[in-house]
């Protein structure tokens, strides 16, 4: 473990050991595939601060944590326009299984009927 010299643990030292050359946790990137997915790897990208992301990129392995989350979700609703639950963010934490359940949700759900108020 690297170590600072008051002997605690360094942390930037211990970021950049754990960091991948390649990018993702395969060493491969995969560019994205459709427009939704080009879409919400953009914000991974933008709310983990870097400059680009594979859409097999995991969120959490790069550095995101439930805040860094909630931001995504937030940041992905405004942006698509779009109501979907933040258990989705958790649950499928790349770019490609939340776009794939994004438009599989939204293929699902039937067009609500617009409401018009009687006189």
């Amino acid at each position: 473990m690297p170590l600072t010299p008051n002997q605690k643990i360094d942390r930037a030292a211990l970021a950049d050991l754990a960091t991948p050359s390649g990018g993702g946790a395969t060493g491969r990137r995969r560019a994205p595939g459709t427009a939704l997915e080009a879409t919400v790897a953009a914000v991974f990208a933008e709310v983990l601060g870097v400059e680009s992301v594979s859409v097999d990129d995991d969120f959490f392995a790069m550095g995101g944590h439930s805040l860094l989350a909630t931001r995504l979700w937030s940041r992905l609703r405004s942006v698509l326009d779009t109501e979907f639950a933040l258990r989705q963010v958790l649950d499928t934490p790349t770019a490609a299984g939340l776009a794939a359940a994004l438009e599989q949700r939204t293929e699902a759900a039937a067009p609500r009927p617009r409401l018009v108020r009687k006189p």
